[in-house]
């Protein structure tokens, strides 16, 4: 932050000191029309190339020049050799002093797109300002689609296979990286929505690339049920320990329509061979699961899932077959069971003992009456 200061306070006594200098000699100059204008080392830039702008500066002695770049274009780390400018954001100023009549500032061109340069001019000696013409740029694909800088890919285990395919949806960004610090690149329109790189140094000007493939050529296929094969490589990251986060967004559509578990959706990395990496959930909405996954590099990757295993119906044990009985024992008479009597006594051998008692007693009886009938018939008779 000081040292901006100081590079301001040193714009400013520059452009103060540039102003008296020539408000005195003013009165002696011949007028001149002022006007600036930009142009470009190509008009045609390849993608991830780096594009040099120049500014031709007539009629401003003493003024700023003020110019602002596409969204998806990026400044260079040193953009520019004058020796008074400041960077913010896509905004790049200059300050116009001892009659420069020409300034020059690079800038790193997208994998893909257009965008429009805009400027504008402000004259201090005269009071006049103005806009500098606005240019418009397209990246220009080359004729065989491919990458001119593929070995930046991260280190980590294993070299940047690249999908060789036919059609294809790509996107770049290009970000800074400080040691220890992850510096994150977002993309829109891609089922990766967001690359988070965390390097073991410093490293400028990364360039992010990430490619949809339709399908892999001359390598296998990912196991698994296949939602999207991708292809990411940076550059610049060629001698660079670094670990990296993607995230990534699946449709619930196609969970619902392929019976996906969400559980065994990953992300896979190809390294001469497919493999897992560790993927977590992040939150959902609606219309889609929001997924984080892993990786120490870059190559190509393929978002699978798999299909629901149903659980197996519990079998209910067949009961033993009772075997038929023979047809002479089918004619047999059942026996039938008796009914079993109810004793009012507890002890039921106790109560078949007193029965006994009682039948011998009641024998006994009728035979000592017997007796006694015939005694007494007998005495009767005499």
């Amino acid at each position: 932050m000081r040292r901006k200061m100081r590079d301001k306070d040193k714009i400013l006594a520059a452009v103060v000191l540039a102003v008296m200098v020539i408000a005195v000699l003013a009165p002696l100059a011949v007028a001149e029309e002022t006007d600036v204008v930009r142009s470009f080392s190509t008009t045609s830039p390849s993608p991830d190339s780096e594009l040099t702008v120049t500014l031709s500066i007539a009629g401003i002695r003493v003024g700023f020049i003020n110019e602002t770049i596409p969204d998806n274009f990026m400044f260079t780390e040193h953009p520019s050799d004058h020796q008074y400018h400041e960077v913010s954001g896509q905004r790049i100023a200059f300050a116009v002093v001892d009659e420069v009549t020409e300034i020059k500032y690079k800038v790193l061109v997208p994998s893909s797109g257009e965008g429009v340069f805009i400027g504008a001019w402000e004259d201090l000696l005269n009071g006049t300002n103005g806009t500098i013409m606005s240019t418009s740029i397209t990246v220009v694909q080359p004729d065989d689609g491919g990458d001119d800088d593929n070995d930046n890919n991260g280190g980590g285990g294993g070299g940047g296979f690249a999908f060789p395919t036919s059609t294809s949806t790509k996107a770049s960004e290009i970000i800074n990286i400080e040691a220890g610090k992850p510096g994150s690149a977002t993309f829109e329109g891609l089922n990766v929505c967001k690359i988070s790189i965390e390097a073991d140094k410093n490293v400028s000007s990364v360039v992010v690339v990430v490619e949809k493939v339709d399908e892999p050529v001359e390598i296998a296929e990912a196991p698994g049920i296949v939602y999207d094969y991708i292809d990411i490589t940076a550059k610049k990251l060629a001698d660079v320990n670094l670990t990296a986060k993607i995230e990534f967004v699946v449709d619930k559509s196609w969970i619902a329509d392929n019976n996906i578990d969400e559980a065994t959706i990953k992300l896979n990395r190809y390294i001469g061979e497919w493999e897992t990496l560790p993927t977590s959930k992040l939150s959902e909405d609606d219309i889609s699961s929001y997924f984080e996954a892993e990786t120490q590099g870059f190559s190509s990757f393929a978002i699978i899932g798999e299909e629901k295993v149903e659980a197996s119906p519990m079998l209910t044990p067949r009961p033993e077959e009772t075997p038929e009985p023979e047809e002479e024992a089918a004619t047999q008479t059942p026996t039938p069971t008796p009914t079993p009597h109810t004793f009012h006594t507890k002890d039921v051998g106790k109560s078949t003992r007193t029965e006994f008692t009682m039948e011998i007693a009641a024998i006994v009886a009728l035979i000592v009456g017997i007796i006694v009938f015939a005694v007494f018939r007998s005495r009767k008779r005499r």
